[in-house]
């Protein structure tokens, strides 16, 4: 039969990306070079710069740097028979995921449960999440920095009131059943099958409770389970968007938390009503810890932002989480075993000057693909991040404490390993605060031109969540890194 969702998998699969992922690259390279610079940990790759088109390119930049040019060419592989054995399990409706592996991430005093799909299948979950999320577009797909904004703009006149709700256990409480009736709306018998396949994945645990429920849950951590969440709530959204719109409200949906303005404070009574009954449908129920209905003349937060009267300004919550990023960096670096590594070598300059770039990128602006000297339109960075806020002192009080933490690890190394005090030169957030506000392309200009000028490996052991979008956002997309093409 004809299968829409078939066909857009025929037409993406690229057979490069089939092969060169982390597991198949490492058996040829026997070392975790390539994987340090250039993957996740899980196989997928975290970026493709412009000029490359498949992930064999990519490696085999990376392979002439690291001097291993020619054993890419030693590799035999048929893609193009690995390509119809994926397609032919898909046609037949036989295709099989592998175990999703179980991993916990800390955020702050608290730790979130995600599932982590098989480097193998790291592919076809980035192509179907592609195909679901092009069946269906809501407010949900806009980045926090739109979001912000809109809101700001909204309340600007004052005498508006808001409406927070959050699901209870959101993923691991989707209906099977519910999901599967909603997708057989799309009359594609070959998607249906694939998803029900997806479904039945069962997942490794290291606890004594069941993970492998079979009727309800999907894989949080997965590309595909985003884009069904969203696809499960695709006619609660529909309401919210046509009652917003009736009423000259605002709605915003991100993840599993909800977000409803109104200048009228019994519509946000009816909302709540419309929501609680929808979800009861669905099988899901509202978290009442963290249901907010509040008066927005005093303040309200929303997605690591809080809004008050004067503007917008960092929640205590996200400031909480930067800080937690900046100390675990430091603590990393501090550690006795990455630091002995250098003095033993004597490459102490070596040493300060990648603990040098790694702050200084976190806070003036980095993207991956500078490695290799592409420039790109987004930037990970501090200063990008809160070029969005108006309370300047909080920018002034964060870079006095950022200052403080450096002299304190830096007296501490100098001091346990009994060499003279040297202290990195942090570059000032609140300059880069205004480079962005200013203009933000001449900002991020300026911060590759940096970043060039002082450019150092940045070491493999090296803690990564200061660049990391997820340890500062508390949903599942990019706070820290979203890229802002509509901002100028």
């Amino acid at each position: 039969m004809d299968s829409k969702f078939y066909r857009y998998i025929e037409n993406n699969l690229n057979e490069g990306d089939l092969y060169y992922t982390e597991d198949k690259v490492n058996e040829v390279y026997e070392d975790d070079e390539i994987d340090r610079y250039l993957m996740d940990g899980d196989g997928d790759s975290k970026f493709r710069p412009s000029g490359f088109t498949d992930n064999k390119e990519i490696f085999t930049h990376f392979a002439e740097m690291f001097g291993k040019k020619t054993i890419l060419d030693n590799i035999e592989f048929d893609t193009t028979k690995e390509k119809e054995i994926i397609l032919n399990a898909i046609k037949d409706k036989s295709f099989v995921f592998e175990i999703f592996k179980e991993r916990y991430i800390k955020r702050g005093k608290k730790s979130r449960k995600i599932n982590i799909v098989a480097p193998k299948n790291k592919h076809i979950d980035r192509l179907v999440f592609r195909y679901l999320s092009s069946l269906y577009n809501t407010p949900h797909s806009s980045s926090i920095y739109k979001i912000t904004l809109s809101i700001s703009m909204y309340l600007q006149p004052g005498n508006a009131f808001a409406l927070r709700v959050d699901v209870k256990d959101f993923f691991d409480s989707i209906k099977h059943n519910i999901l599967i009736e909603i997708l057989k709306k799309e009359n594609d018998e070959l998607l249906l099958s694939f998803i029900e396949a997806f479904l039945k994945t069962k997942r490794q645990t290291n606890t004594k409770r069941d993970g492998n429920k079979v009727d309800c849950g999907v894989p949080q951590g997965c590309a595909i389970s985003q884009a069904l969440s969203n696809i499960y709530l695709r006619h609660l959204d529909d309401l919210l968007i046509k009652h917003a719109h009736e009423n000259d409200d605002l709605y915003f949906r991100y993840t599993d938390d909800f977000c409803y303005l109104s200048t009228d404070k019994t519509r946000i009574n009816a909302v709540e009503d419309i929501i609680s009954t929808e979800l009861k449908m669905l099988g899901l129920t509202i978290n009442i810890d963290k249901l907010v209905k509040s008066d927005l003349n005093s303040s309200f937060d929303y997605l690591g932002f809080t809004h008050t009267p004067q503007g917008i300004k960092l929640s205590n919550k996200s400031l909480t989480l930067i800080k937690g990023s900046y100390y675990k960096t430091y603590n990393e670096y501090c550690n006795d075993n990455n630091y002995y590594m250098y003095n033993k070598i004597k490459i102490n300059n070596l040493f300060w000057s990648k603990l040098s770039q790694r702050i200084n990128c976190s806070i003036r602006g980095f993207n991956k693909s500078w490695f290799m000297e592409y420039t790109d339109s987004g930037v990970y960075g501090l200063a990008r991040h809160l070029s969005i806020i108006q309370d300047v002192e909080q920018i002034k009080e964060l870079q006095k404490w950022i200052s403080n933490i450096n002299k304190y690890y830096c007296y501490k190394i100098c001091k346990e390993r009994k060499i003279g005090k040297t202290f990195i030169e942090i570059e000032s957030l609140v300059n880069w605060y205004y480079r962005y506000k200013k203009n933000y392309c001449n900002a991020i200009n300026l911060a590759y031109k940096k970043y060039l000028e002082n450019k150092a490996p940045l070491p493999g052991y090296a803690n990564r969540d200061l660049l990391d979008v997820q340890y500062i956002q508390d949903h599942t997309k990019d706070q820290f890194g979203t890229r802002r093409n509509d901002e100028d």
